[in-house]
């Protein structure tokens, strides 16, 4: 072991000890003769162990060259305005002659390595953070993508309207309940039987989502037939079972089937008698997305060629219509951020984000941004302390919307910002998916989609505040560790007894700043009572 000490340091001296084992070695191999056999075995054994040894410095010595020069190549912008390298013998005036160097110095002067020190930097004086879209010189920082090159919304969206016939479509959807089965194959008159040999080869029951489609060759090249299951629950609202009803499913199947026909135009009629509004709102709605494809991040994306959805309804179809792409497109938005990898949706980018949402809407959308000086202000101790060790400079978001009339009631909707959580000092190890906590920023995401969605439908009466916490949870030596106490905005110590739990680090001093919001509108306007948020904030004390 000895050996391969010297071996980095000097290789000459090395290559000499390792010469010298190998005669020592030698010599004991002749001596053996004279040893009984336990001892014959046990020196066999060590010299065997040590001939491996020395073959193991041959090999790393004949390497250490080429190391050299892939580690010197590496290194060359650091090393090119790196300071000279200090001489490898001392300079110092000394009373007796200085030898001229021997052998062994020449080989060691040779061989000598020297890695160029970092500059030592005072605690005030730590090089700035790095802003997330700026280019930066290090050869070894992480790559990031531009994240301002990155759409935030898709460019287009599948356009959906109403009219009296849809046939002239490349595909058209027949939709029905599972009691108009008889109605369905009464229409088979015009595709010579094909569609009633289809329900019955396939046993199709009209389920809820289930579909048959065939190649028609008429008005439309195919014809589809999507079930909507039992007639009174799709009739039903909308929220009274959960999840997506019964007309959302029947969009979704109808951009699903153009996707897989290559169709650029599908029309959708039902059995017997048309679309009502909100039928239409939930059809246009499953349309938008089921045809939502990820394909920002892949090479090679397989797009749909769905262009336009014609659906048979009476009466004025466009509020329904507007509603429900509105809705749509909040979605798209929490689905692009959240999708997004860490190095593109950082805190920058949702308040990107957030300032893009407000511009959309002059008239009733206003956003601010608060920097880490602005939160040290507010005394924001509790989200200052997770965002210490992150070179992602943090962002606090808060976006208003005011309606145009009168304002009736007022409601906060905050979503957790972290856009990485890699767990502290309670570093999330593996099997602990710390790979998935980019989507730790799934409730910021949700929060600005929701705000997209009020900026398009504008309600009245309701004053709306969507607040963002956004930072990133990294380790460092100048964060937070476990048995620290942070104190929030109220005053409130906190502590920390694992760093893994951010979130609502975060959260509570979001919190604190919405019942501020309040507190500051009720004042101004007179008013005598307490907080609408005030509910919200309690709940922070267990935090």
């Amino acid at each position: 072991m000895a050996i391969r000490a010297i071996s980095l340091i000097r290789p000459a001296v090395a290559l000499g000890a390792l010469r010298n084992t190998t005669k020592a070695s030698l010599s004991q191999a002749l001596a053996l003769t004279n040893l009984t056999r336990p001892q014959r075995a046990s020196q066999t054994r060590r010299l065997t162990q040590v001939s491996a040894e020395a073959n193991d410095d041959v090999k790393m010595l004949t390497a250490l060259p080429a190391m050299n020069t892939k580690v010197r190549a590496r290194l060359s912008p650091a090393l090119s305005s790196a300071p000279p390298s200090p001489p490898p013998f001392s300079t110092a005036p000394s009373s007796r002659s200085t030898p001229s160097p021997s052998r062994l110095d020449r080989n060691m002067a040779k061989h000598r390595f020297v890695l160029p020190s970092a500059p030592a930097h005072a605690p005030s004086q730590l090089r700035p953070l790095r802003e997330p879209s700026s280019a930066s010189s290090d050869p070894f920082d992480p790559p990031r993508l531009p994240a301002q090159d990155v759409p935030k919304l898709p460019e287009k969206m599948v356009s959906v309207s109403s009219a009296a016939d849809v046939s002239q479509t490349d595909l058209l959807v027949i939709a029905c309940y599972e009691s108009q089965l008889d109605a369905v194959k009464a229409l088979d008159a015009q595709y010579g039987g094909a569609l009633t040999d289809m329900i019955e080869s396939n046993e199709f029951k009209g389920k809820a989502g289930s579909s048959l489609c065939f190649r028609a060759g008429g008005d439309a090249k195919y014809v589809a037939v999507v079930g909507l299951g039992a007639e009174d629950k799709a009739l039903a609202p909308a929220t009274a079972y959960g999840g997506p009803n019964a007309f959302a499913t029947l969009g979704s199947a109808v951009a699903s089937l153009a996707k897989a026909n290559k169709c650029k135009t599908a029309g959708v009629s039902l059995v017997a008698g048309e679309l009502s509004a909100e039928q239409v709102q939930g059809v246009t709605l499953g349309v938008h997305l089921g045809a939502y494809e990820a394909t920002r991040f892949k090479s090679k994306p397989n797009l749909s060629k769905l262009e336009s959805v014609t659906l048979q309804a009476s009466g004025d179809t466009a509020a329904a219509i507007a509603a429900a792409t509105a809705h749509a497109t909040g979605t798209f938005m929490t689905r692009y951020l959240v999708e997004a990898p860490p190095n593109v949706c950082t805190p920058t980018h949702l308040a990107e984000t957030a300032q893009a949402i407000a511009a959309a809407s002059p008239d009733c959308m206003s956003v601010k941004i608060l920097e880490k000086e602005d939160c040290e202000k507010l005394k924001m101790g509790s989200f200052l302390g997770v965002a210490a060790c992150s070179e992602e400079p943090l962002k606090f978001i808060h976006i208003t919307y005011k309606p145009k009339g009168p304002v009736k009631k007022k409601v906060a909707v905050i979503g957790k910002g972290l856009t990485f959580d890699s767990g502290g000092y309670n570093l999330k190890v593996a099997g602990s998916m710390i790979e998935m906590m980019k989507f730790d920023m799934g409730g910021s995401g949700a929060t600005l989609g929701a705000a997209k969605i009020v900026s398009m439908t504008q309600p009245e009466g309701v004053e709306a505040h969507f607040i963002v916490a956004s930072c990133e949870n990294m380790i460092d030596g100048r964060g937070m560790r476990p048995g620290d106490v942070l104190t929030a905005a109220n005053g409130k110590s906190i502590e920390v007894n694992n760093t893994d739990a951010e979130g609502r680090l975060t959260l509570a001093d979001a919190l604190i700043y919405a019942e501020r919001v309040s507190r500051r509108r009720a004042g101004a306007a007179g008013a005598r009572r307490r907080p609408h948020f005030r509910p919200a904030t309690r709940a922070l004390h267990g935090l």
